[in-house]
């Protein structure tokens, strides 16, 4: 089984677990947000795209907002499973995502697995498979310098015994921060989750500071 369907079904026993008004690490959103998002990301990537169109806003915004609405009757659990059901369902074979899977949903399931298992506080990380490892490490080393650039410092991200990667150059004013830390923590502090990711950030504390501004997390130690 590829890691990005395993990924999925860990995400959904977690979404399963928390119900769909549990908290997320994503501004505003409860689990039954995040499945809609899900859902509509791999099965009308469209409505996605509208949502920064300004004359569609409002159309794409009420179609997610129907999605995500599971209602609190006594169909709610009804309509919550169904939902979920979706989200752990693979997508048509005319989406994007059911022949790229692999390399596009692998970060997203991880992430999106973590969002909601550390937003109720469980921040304990999760053993990785050698699979694992290395298929986040290939997308991290893609994604990482987009995420990073605009700090304008140097940044290497390596983990422990294993592997290390410079992702941005520093500019002549600044030096270069190295920030360590397991693969999928590494991941997490990329994509804006570093306060709730195991990492420990070193160099100067003014580079530090401006990575900071864009990777919010780690100063010198480990913050949550």
């Amino acid at each position: 089984m590829s890691y990005d369907h395993q990924e999925r079904r860990v995400l959904v026993r977690a979404m399963t677990d928390a119900g769909p008004h549990a908290a997320t690490l994503c501004a505003g959103w409860q689990t039954r947000h995040l499945a809609a998002h899900l859902v509509l990301r791999e099965r009308r990537p469209w409505v996605i795209g509208a949502e920064v169109v300004p004359g569609l806003t409002p159309w794409a915004e009420r179609v997610f907002d129907d999605l995500a609405n599971v209602g609190s009757g006594d169909d709610a659990a009804e309509r919550w499973s169904a939902l979920v059901e979706r989200v752990g369902s693979l997508p048509p074979r005319w989406s994007p995502f059911s022949w790229a899977g692999n390399a596009i949903n692998s970060i997203e399931y991880f992430v999106h697995t973590e969002d909601v298992r550390r937003a109720s506080g469980n921040d304990t990380p999760r053993p990785m498979t050698a699979q694992g490892r290395a298929t986040l490490w290939r997308s991290l080393r893609r994604m990482a310098p987009l995420a990073v650039r605009r700090a304008g410092v140097g940044v290497t991200l390596t983990v422990p015994h294993g592997p290390s990667v410079q992702v941005a150059r520093p500019r002549t004013d600044a030096g270069t921060v190295v920030v360590t830390g397991d693969v999928g923590e590494l991941v997490l502090f990329a994509l804006g989750r570093g306060r709730h990711a195991h990492v420990r950030a070193s160099g100067d504390p003014d580079d530090r500071a401006r990575l900071a501004e864009i990777c919010p997390g780690p100063g010198s130690d480990r913050q949550s």
